[in-house]
């Protein structure tokens, strides 16, 4: 899987990726339907934090409604015609408060990130795919006040700092 160069499509073709690996465990019994959807609610959410075109997504028709209200909930007028929430608030509201809190998808991104830098040091062609990731993380891993929820590479973290004399 090549990264593309625009960041929503990335985030939707791995949703996607993910979610067909999902419905593999489902229809082969290993996973139930709610398992399944626990286990992409971390990767929904990061696709809509990277502004993922919801017709990309493949979503099922009721989890697509519901995602719908809750971002018209959360975008209003007031009494003078503006906006309250720009569609990047809507989604980071949604995504944080309804799919799946930022302190369960950050560690998901990160294990994801590893794993793939991992397979890319094993073979090349997985380069693209690692590098994808890395975005999404240097995208979303950042909150409103500048902390940095993405755990850095283990490979990274694990190094030593030399002493600079």
């Amino acid at each position: 899987m090549s990264a593309p160069a625009y960041l929503p499509e990335f985030a939707a073709a791995e949703y996607r990726r993910r979610s067909d690996y999902a419905q593999r465990f489902v229809s082969a019994g290993t996973w139930s339907r709610d398992e399944a959807t626990a286990k992409l609610r971390p990767w929904l959410a990061i696709a809509l934090l990277c502004s993922a075109n919801m017709d990309d997504l493949g979503l099922l028709p009721d989890v697509r409604e519901q995602l719908d209200a809750h971002l018209a909930d959360h975008r209003w007028r007031d009494q003078n015609g503006s906006w309250h929430y720009t569609d990047g608030e809507c989604r980071s509201v949604v995504a944080h408060d309804f799919i799946c809190p930022r302190i369960t998808w950050a560690p998901e991104l990160a294990r994801a990130r590893d794993a793939a830098f991992d397979a890319a040091a094993k073979d090349p062609a997985a380069a693209d795919h690692a590098a994808g990731i890395a975005a999404i993380c240097m995208a979303i891993g950042h909150d409103h006040n500048g902390r940095h929820h993405v755990f850095p590479y283990r490979g990274i973290a694990a190094s030593p700092i030399k002493a600079v004399a």
